[in-house]
């Protein structure tokens, strides 16, 4: 098979992928208590429980953002990605809310994407295929 004449899988790949990267941000999104865990047991400092619920809060805040720029049609579901500019705004947005406790878990900008990316209910604002 010739270059031109390649099967140009990226079309069919790139689904796949975001989806799996989606399940992975919301199996992060799932240990973010975890995290804090096991960063309590490893400092032998005890976050609040304020700032444990200041830290779920804020990605839960930040997806609930991105999720009303979804349905003003401000944002794409298409970009709902970690790399886009307004998940980024929003991740360190969330950061700045707590920043002791998101340093002190060595959270960064991009993790923090992942999470909102995984929080954000995209399944429920696609529209589905017509037959």
């Amino acid at each position: 098979m010739t270059a031109d004449t390649a099967l140009n899988l990226q079309p069919i790949l790139q689904p796949i992928l975001e989806v799996i990267g989606l399940a992975i941000a919301g199996i992060i999104t799932a240990y973010v208590p975890k995290a804090i865990a096991a960063f309590e047991a490893r400092t032998g400092l005890q976050l609040t429980a304020q700032q444990k619920d200041t830290i779920r809060g804020a990605v839960q805040t930040a997806a609930g953002e991105v999720e009303t720029l979804i349905d003003q049609k401000a944002l794409a579901v298409a970009n709902v990605k970690i790399s886009d500019p307004a998940i980024q705004a929003k991740a360190q947005a969330a950061i700045s809310a707590v920043p002791s406790a998101m340093s002190a878990l060595g959270m960064t900008p991009a993790g923090v994407a992942k999470m909102i990316v995984g929080a954000v209910d995209t399944g429920s604002r696609t529209v589905a295929p017509t037959a």
